[in-house]
């Protein structure tokens, strides 16, 4: 749900995205989805406790330094200003604050001794879907709302982070 969102705002900043970008954004976001319970997987018990100490600052910290830049960027620009290409560095770094934490749950699949095939095959699949659909969506709510929407994205962005830092915080 975490790449869901993402990838609305991304639809929502980049409102004219096209068909084959909004499919680079979901398979960015089901690629790595998919590959970090597997690296989690593969590396097993042995790290469990330094990733579940740590993976929640990651994330947020990724998020909010590009939440930030939206925001500075959606206010420094007038309406006038097309959107800028979303960037593949940006893309891959979304991509991986979204999934950092799926790497724990790789490591406790590996603890349980299942399988990983089925799972990664599972959010793989289920992310791409939701990932292109959310860029569809946010796409739609972009070409209602206007232009300068960077700054509701970066605060999306923002929340994000902030939700995935609380959640493994406080819950």
């Amino acid at each position: 749900m975490d790449s869901f969102a993402v990838a609305v705002a991304n639809g929502v900043t980049q409102y004219k995205v096209s068909i084959s970008k909004s499919f680079q954004i979901a398979l960015s976001f089901a690629l790595f989805q998919a590959l970090l319970p597997f690296l989690g997987w593969l590396a097993g018990q042995s790290v469990e406790n330094l990733i579940q100490e740590t993976d929640h600052w990651v994330a947020f910290i990724l998020l909010l330094i590009i939440g930030v830049k939206m925001i500075y960027d959606g206010i420094r620009h007038n309406e006038a200003t097309e959107p800028r290409e979303l960037k593949l560095s940006i893309i891959i770094t979304q991509s991986i604050a979204t999934s950092i934490d799926a790497f724990a749950i790789g490591i406790s699949l590996a603890i349980l001794k299942e399988s990983i095939l089925i799972p990664i095959i599972a959010i793989g699949v289920t992310t791409l879907l939701f990932s292109f659909i959310g860029v569809q969506l946010g796409k739609m709510i972009g070409n209602k709302i206007g232009k300068s929407v960077s700054v509701f994205g970066g605060i999306v962005l923002i929340g994000i982070g902030t939700k995935i830092l609380i959640e493994h915080l406080f819950l």
